[in-house]
């Protein structure tokens, strides 16, 4: 829950014996967390918990696209913390294991909350974020006040093992250069690059993203 309202999501548990290490998936602007039900489901096959959680009050695919991006991205980070600090109350997850995924909008998301918590997680997966739209992001808080949110010195103060996944088909017209300056803050970032794929990652593109996200967990930890 987040300020009384339910945050609503599944959580794929992997076969056997837990607690196991944890991925918590950020959705892209209006959609679903059904909408990515298959990359839960394929990290829950290699060994990894998957909370997939919908964004309170932007998860409608039908509905009208928002305007205000500040206003979605701080509903959205109080969202994710509250799910991030739920984990404790969910069966079968390794709280000290923890690793943030997101999808475009949700990406940018994730990577704040990245760089904000750092401490509290192992790395970052990145599937089309819009980091570089929102590199400049105007906030108005609660309280009035307002804050420009500032990625690329977040970026590059962040020690975190990070990938970023593009396609060569983006469907927003970036191409594979957009994240070149991004990789160059991150310490310890990488860029993959997948042919044929569009913005989505749908179908095998999103399975091979998924399985070379846990190969790369796994080198990570060596």
């Amino acid at each position: 829950f987040r300020d009384g309202m339910e945050i609503e999501g599944k959580l794929y548990l992997p076969e056997g014996e837990g607690p196991f290490p944890v991925i918590v998936l950020c959705c892209g602007l209006m959609q679903p967390y059904s909408d990515y039900e298959a990359d839960a489901k394929g990290f829950a096959d290699n060994g990894y918990a998957a909370v997939l959680f919908s964004f309170i009050g932007y998860s409608d695919p039908n509905g009208e696209q928002p305007t205000d991006n500040g206003t979605v991205f701080l509903s959205e980070t109080t969202d994710l913390y509250a799910v991030m600090d739920s984990l404790d109350l969910l069966p079968g997850v390794d709280t000290s294991n923890v690793y943030l995924w997101g999808h475009s909008f949700g990406g940018l998301v994730a990577a704040y909350a990245g760089c904000d918590r750092e401490f509290e997680l192992k790395g970052m997966i990145l599937v089309e974020p819009t980091i570089v739209a929102g590199e400049k992001l105007d906030v108005i808080y609660e309280d009035g006040t307002c804050k420009t949110i500032r990625m690329y010195p977040l970026l590059f103060d962040c020690d975190l093992n990070t990938v970023i996944y593009m396609g060569t088909h983006d469907g927003f017209g970036d191409d594979p250069t957009s994240f070149d300056h991004v990789i160059t803050l991150l310490r310890y970032g990488e860029l993959v690059i997948v042919d044929g794929s569009d913005h989505f990652f749908a179908g095998e593109y999103g399975e091979k993203m998924v399985e070379d996200a846990c190969e790369k967990i796994s080198s990570w930890n060596e």
